[in-house]
């Protein structure tokens, strides 16, 4: 038991809003070179951990053709974006997850969730996979209450 009497009190999930800004980090992950797009941690401070959001979704399309570095090309950089800008309004409808990161790394992009509907999820993916020819697509759902996923990445 804490000693510590207060608990940090989140927003409802339907009174969140976001600006739209994002950082964009150069780094390694698991020796190769890596690019992470992730929210602002100036609009996820009053988030991450929020009990409303205890499942963190990963989905990852690995490329088709990647450059030596292990990163999607031009032309198929635009192919994951519009597999991405179909996903990310289904899953964030509603508030019902929210797009906090994306990893791009050894031959591979994916998108890190977090949602507070893991079966909405499931099946809005099962629909997209199956519309979705130019690529494989798969998807990790999991708890991780305290984020810690996101945090290893992105803080």
């Amino acid at each position: 038991m804490s000693i510590w009497p207060f608990k940090k009190k989140y927003p409802p999930k339907d009174h969140l809003k976001f600006d739209g800004k994002w950082a964009i980090l150069q780094g390694v992950v698991e020796g190769r070179p890596a690019i992470l797009t992730r929210r602002d941690l100036k609009e996820l401070k009053d988030i991450i951990g929020h009990p409303e959001f205890p499942y963190q979704v990963g989905i990852a399309t690995p490329c088709n053709n990647p450059d030596s570095n292990g990163f999607p090309g031009k032309d198929e950089l635009i192919q994951l974006q519009q597999i991405e800008h179909r996903i990310t309004p289904l899953l964030q409808q509603n508030n019902e997850s929210i797009l906090v990161a994306m990893l791009t790394t050894n031959n591979m992009r994916e998108l890190i969730y977090y949602t507070s509907n893991p079966e909405g999820v499931k099946a809005k993916f099962e629909q997209l996979k199956a519309e979705t020819t130019t690529h494989e697509l798969q998807m990790i759902i999991q708890v991780d209450k305290d984020w810690s996923i996101f945090k290893r990445f992105a803080m």
